[in-house]
């Protein structure tokens, strides 16, 4: 094909915000169930060494019986439920943050703008 002329092709540099916030989202929503477990093993475990320091006994595995594990097992639940929420909510947060800096400065309802931030 000599002496034909092609149209340069636009090179594109770098994500927009749009698919950053899909990148965001997809990993954290990913990461979310490795997160809940973690967190129901700390609930479990701080409420298993509170209770074994209130009984006054040697080890974490022989202290209270089964009441408190029964005990240790539902306030880990319950705690672990509260900091999944507390991630999810912290997750979509971060999500719609970083998707609002690509709307052309429209904001989600409720964020407040910085009065002395510098603008783009």
């Amino acid at each position: 094909m000599a002496g034909r002329r092609t149209e340069p092709v636009p090179v594109r540099e770098g994500a927009t915000p749009e698919e950053m916030a899909r990148v965001v989202a997809l990993i954290g929503f990913v990461c979310l169930l490795p997160l809940a477990v973690v967190d129901w093993l700390l609930g479990t475990v701080t409420t298993r060494t509170l209770v074994c320091s209130a009984y006054e006994r040697g080890g974490v595995l022989d202290c209270g019986g089964s009441a408190g594990f029964g005990e240790a097992i539902l306030t880990g639940t319950l705690l672990g439920l509260l900091l999944a929420a507390l991630q999810v909510w912290l997750l979509a947060r971060v999500v719609r943050r970083v998707h609002a800096r690509g709307s052309g400065g429209v904001r989600p309802p409720g964020e407040q703008v910085d009065a002395q931030a510098p603008g783009p």
